[in-house]
């Protein structure tokens, strides 16, 4: 593989190591000069991109796939766990076009809402993803994972009623 010149503000010289794609966003995983720190480039920012005749340099023992299992973009996994979690109807509208995984199941709950059970990756990114619901979702299982929202929520009210 070989170097590119990537355009943002400025020209760098970068060495590819992967490409990914986070949601909608895709990354280019790169160094950048002689540097070994991993850096991620949002594709879409990147203005212009030159292939140069100079050989890339791939940090000594780097593993794609064991850079994103460390945790890189938030892709850790810590094993499956069995989701179950209550969402209002509006909130779970996409649930039936886009599957959690190929277990999930919804059924309606509480006038409103819609009880869903999935077993999926139990990651940073199931967390983010879960809090942007915000007042739209209950965890009810796993209990750690309940435990984990019930307590945010704890911290949250005392942070807006001290």
């Amino acid at each position: 593989m070989n170097q590119l010149t990537l355009v943002n503000q400025i020209a760098d010289p970068a060495h590819p190591l992967g490409i990914v794609q986070r949601g909608v966003v895709t990354y280019l995983i790169a160094t950048l000069y002689d540097y070994t720190d991993i850096l991620l480039f949002a594709v879409h920012r990147i203005q212009a991109a030159k292939v140069l005749d100079q050989p890339s340099n791939t940090p000594k023992d780097f593993d794609l796939k064991h850079y994103i299992n460390q945790g890189a973009l938030g892709f850790e996994e810590n094993g499956l766990i069995k989701l179950e979690a209550r969402f209002t109807l509006p909130a779970a509208e996409h649930l039936w076009e886009t599957p959690l995984s190929l277990d999930q199941q919804i059924a309606p709950d509480q006038p409103g809402w819609v009880r869903l059970q999935a077993t999926v990756p139990d990651t940073a990114q199931l967390r983010w993803w879960l809090m942007g619901f915000g007042n739209r979702l209950e965890v009810l299982e796993p209990a750690s994972l309940q435990d984990e929202f019930s307590n945010m929520a704890q911290s949250l009210h005392h942070i807006y009623h001290s």
